[in-house]
């Protein structure tokens, strides 16, 4: 059994690096030209355009990855930037079971724990990806799936048949 799960978000189209790379350089060279200067009203009028450059890089090539320590039983959800990695662990009080259904955006997977809360771990565009990752994640946690991708049809998966079969099986 593995002790860490990671899930990592797909990595960035080249145009949207290459925006962020413009961005920030141009956040830097103005930072550098406006404090070589010394000129505090510049400096207070180039640092408006300074946070709009840095937001933009930031926008273009951050990444959403999550975490899971099955050892602590802990979960973590980054938004990550180059080596930066901000989010904090959030204990996971007696896992239920795993599920995906649709959001506006495509399948989601949530890990639904102590008294009905829920955990968003992964967002993908794919329904295979998506029961990909989720039929993985309860097999290292030993718990249920739960297909919901149907309104109103929700169907348990049937994990070792699925397993057996390589395909997926419903327990009816």
């Amino acid at each position: 059994m593995k002790h860490q799960i990671i899930i990592y978000e797909s990595d960035r189209p080249l145009w949207q690096i290459i925006i962020a790379a413009l961005s920030f350089t141009l956040a830097i060279a103005l930072i550098i030209i406006q404090f070589s200067n010394f000129n505090i009203k510049a400096i207070a009028h180039a640092s408006k355009l300074i946070i709009l450059l840095i937001a933009i890089g930031v926008s273009y090539s951050s990444k959403k990855n999550v975490y899971i320590n099955l050892k602590r039983m802990l979960f973590r959800p980054t938004l990550e930037v180059g080596p930066l990695r901000l989010g904090k662990w959030k204990h996971i009080k007696s896992p239920k079971y795993i599920s995906v259904f649709n959001s506006k955006t495509g399948y989601e997977i949530n890990l639904w724990h102590h008294k009905n809360n829920h955990l968003e771990l992964y967002k993908r565009a794919n329904y295979k990806d998506a029961l990909r990752m989720a039929f993985e994640i309860s097999e290292n946690l030993n718990i249920e799936l739960l297909d919901a991708t149907r309104p109103n049809n929700s169907r348990w998966i049937d994990k070792a048949a699925t397993k057996k079969a390589k395909t997926i099986i419903y327990k009816d």
